[in-house]
């Protein structure tokens, strides 16, 4: 008895202890390239803070590294904070960009006080301004970190729903990625009394680079997919979906927020029941996939739905494939529909979600009716049966995200600086009207 009051004794002067240790005994590790990039010197006062614990590399992530790109080529002073040892990081060092590693609450989960303490220490030392996040989850650190500090906390929004909206309440700004998006978190602001002032809708636009500059690997369809992924393609046409096998959740019908399972039943009746055999590619991971797996046994389908993983090489992907589909329930952006047009691949998407202002239905790929097997299996169709029609989407698509043409509702509204324009506009918004310094 005595022994375990002494334990807990010591439990709770250790504890205490750690929590009054000062900000410095848990100093944040600074990743430091200066000499190759001059834009970032350790000296400098950053003002805004990009701040993601996610670690993986998803759209989300992918997002935030080209803000970060077009930023810099701008000349406006950032900073990057992350998880140590994620996919993100590993992507950062590779480019030998400056960020600071914080403690990674993914591998260590008790480790999140340690974490809001040095996220804290660098807006601190950084004389930071605005802390921009991209899920509630990070707002929510973000707002601890920040507490009594004269800081700014953004959230750069990717979801069209959310049931936890009222735990980000002290956010200052809100940037949507539609407006899908932008009629939501105004409406939850309105409802939570979130305290949101500053409302932004800007498009979040992938790497075209990556999917421009492409370049072929010169071999067979057939010879890619055996050589790459052990998987033997027929003849049959092929469609990719790119997309997380997220975790259940109550609020979605079917559970599921990316919708896989619709995509996997179009594609049985399509083999079993219409007699046209097709190839569905399924790029991304997560802990929904071995659901999804069996569900393709169940219906017989295992040799035509391939589970391809995580996957970098998006572009040969795409390029291999004849169209492109995402058949989300809820889907903010669907930023990958414009890296399937980079590709001049046409995309099938659903209604009500932000693929209608990157899908000129008809004209650059099809639209169907949310969750709707019947419709999405008639749109399917259309595109198998019509190989010309596939080719004049996507050249259609192509002029599209490159900005060459607009189709009605489908408007690309940023280009690469006017995209980076659009961020500093308004941070240097909230900055104005908060008394802060307005950086050029």
């Amino acid at each position: 008895m005595l022994s375990t009051l002494c334990t807990l004794l010591v439990f709770f002067i250790v504890n205490v202890c750690e929590a009054k240790q000062p900000d410095s005994l848990r100093l944040p590790e600074f990743i430091s390239f200066s000499s190759k990039n001059k834009n970032y010197s350790r000296s400098e006062q950053s003002r805004v803070l990009l701040f993601s614990t996610v670690s993986h590399v998803g759209s989300v992530e992918t997002s935030n590294w080209i803000l970060h790109k077009r930023l810099l080529r701008l000349g406006f002073s950032h900073r990057i904070a992350l998880c140590k040892d994620t996919d993100f990081q590993a992507k950062l060092i590779a480019q030998k960009i400056d960020h600071y590693a914080l403690k990674n609450i993914n591998a260590e989960p008790l480790a999140k006080r340690d974490l809001i303490t040095q996220l804290r220490v660098v807006c601190k030392n950084d004389a930071i301004d605005i802390v921009q996040t991209h899920n509630l989850h990070d707002a929510c650190c973000a707002l601890k970190a920040t507490q009594n500090l004269k800081i700014q906390v953004v959230l750069h929004f990717h979801q069209d729903y959310n049931p936890n909206m009222h735990r980000v309440a002290g956010i200052s700004g809100a940037i949507a990625v539609s407006h899908h998006v932008l009629e939501f978190m105004k409406t939850e602001n309105t409802t939570h009394k979130l305290g949101i002032k500053y409302f932004a809708h800007i498009l979040v636009l992938p790497n075209k680079k990556k999917f421009t500059g492409y370049r072929s690997p010169f071999l067979s369809r057939k010879d890619f997919f055996r050589t790459h992924y052990n998987i033997d393609i027929t003849d049959a046409p092929v469609m990719c979906m790119i997309a997380q096998f997220y975790k259940p959740e109550e609020h979605i019908p079917g559970g599921f927020r990316k919708n896989h399972a619709l995509l996997i039943r179009a594609a049985a009746q399509l083999i079993h029941e219409h007699g046209k055999p097709v190839h569905v590619l399924f790029v991304g991971d997560g802990p929904s996939r071995a659901w999804h797996e069996n569900l393709c046994y169940e219906l017989h389908v295992e040799k035509y739905v391939h589970f391809l993983g995580y996957c970098s090489n998006t572009n040969d992907i795409l390029h291999y494939s004849d169209f492109h589909i995402l058949t989300s329930i809820g889907e903010s952006c669907g930023s990958v529909h414009l890296e399937a047009a980079y590709m001049k691949k046409p995309s099938i998407g659903p209604t009500q979600t932000g693929a209608e202002y990157v899908i000129a239905d008809g004209q650059t790929g099809l639209l169907f009716k949310n969750n709707d097997l019947e419709d999405v299996l008639c749109k399917i169709k259309l595109l198998i049966d019509n190989p010309d029609m596939r080719t004049h989407m996507g050249h259609n698509a192509f002029d599209f995200a490159t900005g060459k043409k607009t189709f009605g509702k489908a408007n690309l509204t940023f280009l690469e600086t006017q995209y980076a324009r659009a961020f500093i506009d308004f941070y240097n918004n909230i900055m104005k009207k908060n008394g802060l310094r307005k950086r050029s």
